[in-house]
Parts: structure tokens; C-alpha cells; sequence
């Protein structure tokens, strides 16, 4: 607690060491390839091989504000908030929580069924034991329970 003349402030225990935390370092995915990080393991492959170039490395990162994705059965990108509330994953979990970011949209993240629809020149596969400790979080279900 903090005391001053005109106001008494509660301060949680080591929330001003969590906030001032750097953010983990976002891993490059070639694409084809294979990337190792934030807990997971991930795999593109490409669906069809154009000679000439290959598509652009996707990147492994943590969530930024206003990151919004678009799930299955949903007309619109969803708010990563709203996602994780309906997951109920806890706000310390968030922060580190993995997604891919391709072209400037998120194409893959733990435990959210992504949109199928994007035209996307590769797969992604996650892969390895690492995957499994994370799919062990709370609730890994449909974060929209299946509506829109």
C-alpha cells in the first residue's frame, strides 16, 4: 500500500514488475519450414508450389492491443479479448499466449479455430510434445461456442 496526503493506493504484489516485463521476442517461420517458440512448434508446408517465389516467413508472436482474428463461423475478425475471455484464459496467460501473424493477419493461434477461408498458400501444422502443455490450459474449446 502507498499512502499519500490525499489518497491511500493498493497496489497488487508484483504488478509493477509484470507490467514493466519485456514482451517475448516473436520467432520468423519460413515458410516452408519449421519455427520453435513460445512453447509451441510449428510447421507450414506449402499447398501449391509456385516456382518462382516462395511466400513471404510468417511470424510466431504474443498478442498486441488490437489484435482481432477472424474464427470459424463468424462473418467478422473478433477482438483477441473477447476470444480469450470466452476461453477463460486468465490475463497472465494472455500475454504469452502464441499466434502466427501472416500479411498482417493472424492465421493460426493455440486453441482458437481460425477461419478456413483465408487463401493461404501454406499449411500449418503444429507439432511436438510442446504443443501439449499448452493445450492443457483452461477450456480449450470453441471460443464462440459455436455462434456468431
Amino acid at each position: 500500500a502507498e499512502r499519500t496526503p490525499r489518497e491511500l493506493r493498493l497496489v497488487r504484489e508484483g504488478s509493477q514488475a509484470r507490467q514493466g516485463a519485456p514482451a517475448p521476442e516473436s520467432v520468423e517461420l519460413p515458410i516452408p519450414g519449421e519455427a520453435a517458440g513460445l512453447g509451441v512448434r510449428l510447421r507450414a508446408t506449402a499447398r501449391r508450389m509456385e516456382q518462382a517465389a516462395h511466400p513471404a516467413p510468417a511470424k510466431l508472436r504474443t498478442p498486441k492491443p488490437g489484435d482481432r482474428v477472424r474464427v470459424r463461423h463468424s462473418r467478422n475478425a473478433r477482438p483477441l479479448k473477447e476470444i480469450f475471455e470466452r476461453m477463460q484464459v486468465e490475463a497472465e496467460q494472455r500475454r504469452n499466449w502464441p499466434l502466427l501473424e501472416w500479411g498482417g493477419r493472424i492465421v493460426w493461434m493455440q486453441g482458437v479455430d481460425v477461419d478456413p477461408e483465408m487463401d493461404l498458400p501454406f499449411q500449418i501444422e503444429a507439432a511436438g510434445e510442446e504443443v501439449e502443455e499448452r493445450a492443457s490450459a483452461p477450456a480449450q474449446r470453441d471460443p464462440l461456442g459455436g455462434h456468431s
